[in-house]
Order: C-alpha cells, then structure tokens, then sequence
C-alpha cells in the first residue's frame, strides 16, 4: 500500500490546523507511513510536524501512532524520520 493512502486510511481527508502544508508522503516500513507537513508560524518560525501511521491489513484499518511531533525546522523533522526510517518492522 502506498504511503498517501495509508495516511488517508489512518486520518481521513482531515487537515492538520498546525501544519496543514504537506511536504511529502513516506514509507518507514510496509505497514507505517509518515507526512511530512508544514505551517503555522509560531514566534515567527515556520512549524514542521511529521505524522505516523499505521496500517492493519488484517482490519483493513489505520491508526496514528503515538510519535507523531511537531519541530521547529524541517532539519529537526528529517532528522526525526531518519531515526524511525532505520527500524523496519
């Protein structure tokens, strides 16, 4: 399953408020996807906010994890993914 679709499983067509901006879709392993999103100025900084999900194939459902965080530069937010990209289920 692609990483867009699994987002969409796990989050609906809703909008993040604080970062409504997506970036990009990814892959961290088969089942569990990220976005990549940026927006709202906070002290005058872009924010970045990366989502995770997960999906059940079994369910035929998806739900946001719990690391789901916000930064306050996109170096942070790859970073972050970098982290969670090298453990694969």
């Amino acid at each position: 399953m692609k990483a867009e679709r699994i987002i969409a499983k796990g989050l609906g067509n809703s909008r993040n408020v604080m970062t409504p901006h997506v970036i990009r879709y990814g892959l961290l392993s088969k089942y569990v996807a990220y976005e990549l999103a940026s927006g709202g100025r906070v002290n005058d900084t872009t924010r970045y906010g990366v989502t995770v999900v997960k999906y059940n194939p079994e369910t035929n459902t998806a739900e946001e994890l719990d690391f789901s965080s916000s930064f306050d530069t996109l170096n942070e937010a790859e970073s972050y993914i970098a982290k969670y990209n090298r453990k694969k289920d």
